[in-house]
């Protein structure tokens, strides 16, 4: 064991100085590091969209870092086409990089049941072992992380002096997670079987503090840090050292201009609600669920259209398909199968078709960071149901609305989710009229060309990389 630890200390002692002496950078080249680059979520959007805007109002070279096993080359004109039907986004260049990361895959939460964040934290510092030897043949001048693992930017600061930025969708850990840890509260990553024993308690709170510690050192090794909401602001602020004042919202970027553009496909004969989100069990699918069991129940008597709902949403590994039998099974107990269509890793252009002929749009994820989707469907002119927590209740829909500028309603309980829709199924067009118009009018706060402005302001600013708007 002794030896073991002697050999890891004298690798890092060689890997640094060895890094240190050899540093110089292409000046010309920012790197982005996020292993799923092609998952399809609201985070590697963001990753896509700041990539174009760096291609098309600078001259810099743009390396992506990923993991191996989710591209399968690295083509990067075959990889922008798959970008371009994900997201609509179209990229053009040949100044693209596409570097994979051996063993990048060990970062998945979805490998670790028990001891999640601890496990995922030692893969960061495994895996940036190799993004080091990566950046030895690369060198870029500046590395931009957009999935959030700064365990790795904090290797990448400490081996070679990196410049850095990172853009958190949701810190790694929050003061929340570590308060869960002293009570018998039981949630998606705080098991039953934890919560019942306070020795495992006690145990987790403790290990949970110490990386509550090392993160708060990864996120201030950074020059600028962005998040994504009001939400992710203030627990930054909490993590952040007092004297670190480069912390700014930058919401994420939503084609709000092109879902406003879209026509509005009404069906009169039908009730259509749809809820997109990936297949992950954060996301609440039950609570949907749930309380769509409670609409058509309470008020069957009351209905004379056809009721349908969709969920929407990306399925790439087994536990996404898992989560999914569970939910089907969840339909067949409540008995509202007949009513629930799943609709799988739709492309960009059926998934916009799906949005705007739906009535309704629900999101039911606790806490939520931000919530693109909602944004999304308010552009789309889909009136919205929010989970009254995080970032709908800071930024989007907001709790206290002025009567007149009502863009949406929140909910917690499904009962209160199943009231909200039996709501919108009676409002006639005018008092929906009314609320479509405020929540398009909402939605343009946080339009893509808003956020494309503002990072490359930033970037330009702390970097002076020669970005011309």
């Amino acid at each position: 064991m002794e030896f073991i630890l002697f050999l890891i200390i004298l690798t890092s002692i060689l890997v640094y100085y060895y890094v240190r002496k050899y540093k110089n950078r292409d000046l010309n080249t920012v790197a982005f590091f996020h292993p799923d680059c092609l998952s399809g979520g609201g985070g590697e959007r963001v990753l896509w969209v700041c990539i174009s805007s760096l291609i098309k109002y600078s001259k810099v070279n743009v390396i992506v870092y990923c993991d191996q096993k989710s591209v399968t080359t690295t083509d990067s004109s075959i990889i922008l086409e798959k970008v371009k039907d994900m997201f609509g986004i179209e990229i053009v260049t040949h100044r693209l990089t596409i570097t994979p990361i051996h063993f990048a895959s060990i970062l998945k939460a979805s490998n670790y049941p028990v001891c999640t964040l601890l496990f995922q934290t030692l893969a960061s510092i495994l895996v940036s072992f190799n993004v080091i030897i990566t950046f030895l043949k690369n060198r870029p001048n500046v590395i931009i992380d957009t999935s959030g693992y700064s365990v790795i930017i904090l290797s990448l600061k400490f081996f070679s002096g990196m410049k850095s930025i990172q853009y958190v969708h949701y810190p790694f850990i929050t003061d929340i997670m570590i308060g869960q840890s002293k009570s018998c509260e039981n949630s998606y990553n705080h098991s039953k079987f934890v919560s019942s024993s306070s020795i495992l308690r006690q145990c987790k709170h403790v290990y949970l503090n110490l990386l509550y510690r090392l993160y708060s050192i990864s996120y201030n090794c950074s020059l600028c840090i962005f998040a994504n909401g009001t939400w992710t602001y203030q627990h930054l602020k909490k993590i952040l050292h007092p004297l670190h004042s480069n912390l700014k919202i930058l919401y994420p970027p939503v084609p709000a201009q092109t879902f406003i553009s879209k026509s509005k496909k009404m069906n009169n004969e039908s009730f259509n609600v749809i809820y997109v989100a990936q297949f992950r069990l954060e996301k609440n699918h039950l609570c949907v669920l749930e309380a769509w069991s409670f609409f058509i129940k309470k008020f069957q008597n009351k209905f004379t259209k056809e009721l349908c709902l969709k969920l929407v949403g990306g399925a790439k590994i087994e536990h996404h398909f898992k989560i999914l039998r569970v939910l089907k099974e969840k339909c067949i107990e409540l008995n509202i199968s007949k009513s629930v269509q799943f609709l799988v890793n739709l492309d960009h252009i059926d998934f916009v078709n799906v949005l705007i002929s739906s009535n309704v749009s629900i999101h039911a994820m606790k806490e939520e960071h931000f919530g693109i989707g909602i944004v999304e469907s308010m552009a789309a002119g889909v009136p919205v149901i929010a989970h009254n927590s995080g970032g709908p209740k800071l930024d989007i829909i907001c709790e206290n609305q002025n009567k007149n500028d009502i863009c949406g309603k929140l909910a917690v309980q499904p009962e209160e989710y199943a009231e909200c829709l039996f709501n919108y199924y009676h409002m006639n067009n005018s008092q929906l009229d009314v609320i479509i118009s405020n929540a398009r009018n909402k939605s343009l706060k946080f339009d893509d060309n808003i956020f494309i402005r503002n990072f490359i302001q930033n970037i330009n600013d702390i970097f002076n990389i020669g970005i011309q708007l």
